[in-house]
């Protein structure tokens, strides 16, 4: 009779199953100290926020009253194409 129910050897293990080797170790496993306790002393605070306003106004300053107009912030009504077009 022939033996139809003889399991087939499988000698060569699935490489599936077969765990790849971790040889490097993961970078987020290791704690990574917090900079803050070392580079940042408590003993020298944030630059005070007042000081920012103060350098905005710097940047952009105001238009004095008492300063003549800039020609190219009031140009003349010769130099405004749209006028010139409304003119002839």
């Amino acid at each position: 009779p022939e033996p139809t129910n003889t399991p087939v050897p499988t000698d060569t293990p699935e490489p599936t199953d077969t765990p790849r080797p971790t040889d490097t170790p993961e970078p987020t496993s290791t704690p990574v100290p917090e900079p803050t306790a070392t580079t940042e002393p408590t003993a020298a605070p944030e630059p005070e926020p007042t000081a920012t306003p103060e350098i905005e106004r710097t940047a952009e300053p105001e238009p004095d009253p008492t300063a003549a107009p800039d020609p190219t912030d009031e140009p003349t009504p010769e130099r405004q194409p749209g006028l010139e077009l409304f003119s002839s």
